[in-house]
This record gives structure tokens, C-alpha cells and sequence, in this order.
């Protein structure tokens, strides 16, 4: 799971995430994926965050080079309505940890503004009137998504969330995410996580720790 959490974003809403084989999907990588609902579309009134360990992107900053992140996903959500766009997807960052989030301007763009009927809900998610990507994914096949990420992101604290939410009516299929970011690299070195000490109590990671090698240069730095 690389270090990666889920949880429901509103209270009495549901948490779609789970990680392993969909039953109606291949993953773009490998046999395991990110999916919201492994067997079934996902549900109404869903609010749930996919979010990373801490990231130490540290030794990027300062960098006069381009810094990205990325990952793949597929989208199959409930399609506009009479200009209305109710279920949807998007990416955030954290520089602190994950104390404050902010939307990001991902390429390929987000084709929506989340506007949920949510009156039937529990509450309304914190998502909503916020950009993100709804309907179906152009072509309804595997796409790379990129987010530039500037020096005030580049801290050792550094985390990305993929949030879903889904208002009271329709739903379709699901959100698939591959290949999520969990290292970094740069023009002459590479910024790979070592395996992190668990968090006491936990068995699990709070943060990726870098090493460092040597690797072929590249014009860019990358978290892949």
C-alpha cells in the first residue's frame, strides 16, 4: 500500500477506498490498484480520502528545475446534468504534514466544478464547489495525471490526498488510481524512500525517508 491511508472525509458519510484487483478492470501496473468499491460501483452519499505518507521532497527545494508529481487513474462518475456536475474526483498537497490541503491545477485539467445534491446526505463534503474531474475519462481508458509542484511545496513534510465525494442520486462505476506517487527524482540523483520505521503503535509509516544514488540526468524532477 506504500504507505498509503484512507478514511471517510465527513462523519456518517462512507469511505469508498480499498486497495487490491477490480472486477471489471485491469490496473495500469501490476495486479493491485487504488479502486473506490472493488466489486460495485460506488455508493451515494460517499465522502472519502486516499492520502500518502509524508513525502520528504527537502532536498528539491531551492531547485531552479521543474518539480512534478503523477500518477494514473480512470474515472467512470455520474455524467453532467442540466449543467450540474454531482459526483467527483481531485487531487490535493499538503506542505505540513497534512495540518492544511490545497487544490492543485493538474494536466490533463479537471472538467468540473463539484456541485453535489446533497440534501439527503448526512452533511455536505468540504469538497464540494471545489474543481475536479466528473463524468467519464476521455477514451475510458488508463490516462498519466501531472501537477506541477512549486518550492513552497518542496518540505519533508510533503503529502498528496485523492479525495472522491458523491451526492444522493446516481452513481456509475468507480475511480481507479495506479502507480501513486512515493519517491522523487532529480537531474543527477534519485530520491528514493528507504523502507520508514513504523509509527509507535501503529506498523505503520508516517514518513518516507530518502537515500540517495546516482542516476541518469533527467530535465526534470519527478515524483513518480
Amino acid at each position: 500500500d506504500q504507505g498509503f491511508v484512507h478514511t471517510l472525509t465527513e462523519t456518517d458519510f462512507s469511505d469508498p477506498w480499498e486497495l487490491g484487483t477490480p472486477d471489471d478492470q485491469v490496473c495500469h501496473s501490476g495486479e493491485q490498484c487504488w479502486v473506490t468499491r472493488l466489486d460495485g460501483e460506488y455508493d451515494n452519499c460517499e465522502a472519502g480520502g486516499l492520502y500518502s505518507a509524508e513525502i520528504d521532497l527537502s532536498p528539491c527545494s531551492g531547485s531552479d528545475q521543474r518539480v512534478t508529481l503523477s500518477a494514473w487513474h480512470l474515472y467512470r462518475m455520474e455524467d453532467e446534468t442540466d449543467g450540474h456536475w454531482y459526483d467527483a474526483a481531485l487531487i490535493q498537497v499538503s506542505a505540513d504534514g497534512g495540518s492544511t490541503w490545497q487544490d492543485v491545477s493538474p494536466t490533463p485539467g479537471y472538467t468540473a466544478t463539484i456541485e453535489g445534491n446533497y440534501s439527503e446526505c448526512a452533511g455536505t463534503p468540504e469538497v464540494d464547489g471545489h474543481p475536479g474531474w466528473s463524468g467519464w475519462i476521455a477514451d475510458n481508458d488508463w490516462r498519466e495525471v501531472v501537477v506541477e509542484l512549486g518550492d513552497e511545496l518542496r518540505t519533508e513534510t510533503f503529502r498528496v490526498a485523492f479525495q472522491l465525494a458523491s451526492d444522493r442520486g446516481v452513481t456509475d462505476a468507480r475511480w481507479y488510481i495506479d502507480d501513486v506517487p512515493s519517491q522523487a527524482a532529480r537531474s543527477s540523483e534519485r530520491i528514493r524512500p528507504t523502507a520508514p520505521s513504523p509509527a509507535p503503535g501503529t506498523g505503520s509509516s508516517s514518513r518516507s525517508t530518502p537515500q540517495l544514488y546516482h542516476a541518469p540526468r533527467s530535465s526534470d524532477l519527478h515524483v513518480p
